[in-house]
């Protein structure tokens, strides 16, 4: 084999490594250019198989080596073709760490790392700074206890633990403040009519009393805070005296029961030889367990409310206009 075979083997092979021709072609391409031992005879273009080679490639037919121009295309022909394959060569050959994936991929994972070591640094902090907290409030305990009630203060609330209307600040030895919540009251109670009602509430070792005044009157104290008035008082300005605790005694002329409740209709002023049967008063009234029934000529005192007046249809057809009143207590005292 000479040089020129070699060279032709070495330039077939650049095409089939560029995938410029495939593996059959180069197999057929090679078989020509060993058939020919020539090295010295002018080949036609049809024997010459590295020139076929190039023209199978570059689609162009060889010209008359007699043609100074032809064979100038031609051989310029090759030199593109050959550059090309030796550029998808070195292409392919390129190292991996210097191809433009690698490098993608190498600032993809950095990127991850950074941010991997980043939250770990931000959870280490997080978590110190947490232990630090929990380790100040252990060592900053509570000196004092207040608490505040904002709920209803009726007869019958309960004072405990669970009572959201209940608020308690505690107080450290830096100075600091602040509303806790998981404090407790040993011992609950219920707010009674007239009196003040004292609860211990206890956080950690330290403790504090809330009290607690109901606002719901005793008997006694509702009927002191009732004031007796005249019957034209109110006729007269019934709206001024709306609300107020007021109190009658009279004798009842007319009962209209209706399960517990009752309506009376109370004479209020007393005459000589007749005796009471004029200045009616309407009082609406609801028994309690225990009372006796309220007759008709029964001589009663009544403490309640003030509706300001009433005005109904007599018998006769007519409005009358009286005042009224809502009885929370009602005393028989006397019975004819």
């Amino acid at each position: 084999m000479n040089d020129e075979q070699i060279l032709k083997l070495k330039q077939l092979k650049e095409l089939l490594d560029a995938g410029i021709i495939n593996q059959e072609d180069f197999d057929n391409q090679k078989e020509k250019i060993l058939a020919n031992d020539s090295a010295t005879t002018q080949a036609s273009p049809s024997d010459d198989a590295a020139t076929q080679a190039v023209s199978s490639v570059t689609g162009t037919q060889p010209k008359s080596p007699t043609d100074p121009y032809a064979a100038s295309k031609e051989l310029k022909q090759k030199e593109k073709a050959l550059a090309k394959a030796e550029k998808l060569a070195a292409r392919r050959s390129k190292p991996f760490y210097k191809k433009v994936w690698f490098w993608i991929v190498i600032v993809i994972i950095f990127l991850i790392i950074i941010s991997a070591a980043t939250s770990d640094v931000d959870s280490t902090s997080d978590s110190d700074q947490s232990q630090t907290q929990t380790e100040s409030q252990a060592d900053n305990k509570v000196t004092a206890l207040a608490a505040q009630y904002s709920g209803s203060t009726e007869a019958g609330v309960t004072l405990s633990t669970d009572n959201s209307d209940i608020a308690v600040t505690a107080t450290y030895e830096d100075g600091s403040s602040e509303e806790i919540s998981d404090w407790e009251i040993a011992e609950s109670k219920t707010l009674k009519a007239g009196k003040d009602t004292t609860v211990q509430i206890q956080y950690e070792d330290v403790t504090c009393d809330l009290t607690v005044t109901c606002t719901t009157q005793t008997k006694k104290q509702y009927k002191k805070s009732c004031e007796s008035v005249e019957y034209t008082a109110i006729a007269r300005n019934p709206d001024s005296y709306i609300g107020k605790n007021i109190k009658f005694y009279g004798q009842v002329i007319q009962v209209m029961e209706s399960g517990n409740d009752v309506t009376l209709r109370i004479a209020t002023k007393e005459e000589e030889y007749l005796g009471y049967y004029d200045d009616v008063v309407l009082v609406a009234y609801t028994y309690a367990d225990g009372d006796s029934k309220i007759l008709e000529d029964d001589m009663i005192t009544v403490w309640g409310e003030c509706l300001g007046t009433t005005t109904y249809e007599s018998v006769l057809g007519g409005d009358i206009t009286i005042p009224s009143m809502s009885a929370k207590y009602v005393k028989i005292e006397s019975a004819e």
